[in-house]
């Protein structure tokens, strides 16, 4: 497992990169361009107060996209987990 230390105030931006650093074949270069879309919104809307209900829908709409692919990753690391376990009790 990659344990990345960022400052909390840094995180969102090194999100991204460190994305498609640990998973290049299973994030798009499509899902890093949204999810820094969504990060933006999310800014503009707690620090400038500029939000827009077309700018919500359309992160609502590529955020299903996002998940799906984190499922995906996440159910093969917890198979690739429980392979190995099994190999470990029963050489």
């Amino acid at each position: 497992m990659h344990k990345i230390s960022i400052p909390d105030h840094e995180s969102h931006r090194e999100l991204s990169p460190s994305l498609n650093e640990l998973y290049p074949k299973q994030v798009t270069q499509s899902m890093l361009d949204d999810l820094e879309e969504a990060m933006r919104l999310r800014e503009s809307g707690d620090y400038w107060l500029v939000y827009s209900e077309e700018g919500g829908s359309n992160v609502l709409e590529d955020e299903g996209t996002f998940l799906d692919q984190a499922k995906k990753i996440l159910k093969g690391k917890t198979e690739a987990r429980l392979i190995r376990t099994r190999q470990q009790r029963f050489p």
